[in-house]
């Protein structure tokens, strides 16, 4: 199973990610079948989709084996955001094909996302950052894409749809190299809420994934 990179922050929090390189017929006797999954798997409208549902899951499975949790499947809230079943350690999942990436935080919500590197991001980054997050980018790829994925890990980590990227989330200036920590702040409803967050950047992709 091709899990190329895992990692763990003060025994609460729990990631991994997969490169998916296997045929489906490797991966289904695999996967802890539920509801949710069996719906997505008899709707999906494409082989890649049902792929990284499934390599997202069995990767789950596995992370949920380090913290000793009986894994018995997913749900999802009316906001998408993913849950256990039966459980009250919190889940992340991010697709970004052919990457899948999942996180486990044992007291917190958690956040993650898988990034593949990509010149078009440029032409995008008026749409997401605000003006001190463009300076600070510099128009460089993998930092606007390193951006990209703090926030995206920031809205799965807050949990609800209505939050704009521009404007309700911030990261403040950083370094980029091979890994590091950024903070992130959410603002909405008159209020802040700071969240760090760690980076890792390889040489076809970035995860991010929240810490607090």
């Amino acid at each position: 199973m091709p899990i190329i990179k895992t990692g763990s922050f003060d025994s609460t929090l729990n990631w991994g990610v997969w490169k998916i390189e296997e045929e489906l017929s490797d991966l289904k006797d695999l996967a802890h079948y539920d509801s949710s999954l069996n719906e997505i798997l008899n709707t999906a409208k494409s082989s890649k989709k049902i792929l990284e549902t499934l390599c997202s899951r069995i990767l789950l499975q596995n992370l949920a084996v380090d913290f000793n949790i009986d894994y018995q499947g997913i749900y999802k809230d009316d906001h998408g955001k993913p849950f256990l079943i039966s459980n009250s350690e919190f889940v992340s999942i991010s697709h970004s094909y052919p990457y899948v990436g999942c996180s486990i935080n044992r007291f917190n919500p958690t956040g993650i996302d898988v990034e593949h590197y990509d010149d078009k991001i440029r032409r995008i980054e008026h749409k997401f950052l605000g003006e001190q997050e463009t300076f600070d980018a510099n128009h460089n790829v993998k930092k606007l894409i390193a951006l990209w994925a703090a926030k995206e890990a920031l809205y799965k980590f807050y949990g609800r749809r209505s939050l704009i990227f521009k404007e309700d989330l911030e990261i403040n200036p950083f370094e980029m190299r091979e890994s590091g920590t950024m903070t992130g702040k959410i603002k909405k409803d008159n209020e802040i809420m700071v969240v760090d967050l760690q980076y890792f950047d390889y040489l076809e992709y970035v995860v991010v994934v929240t810490l607090n």
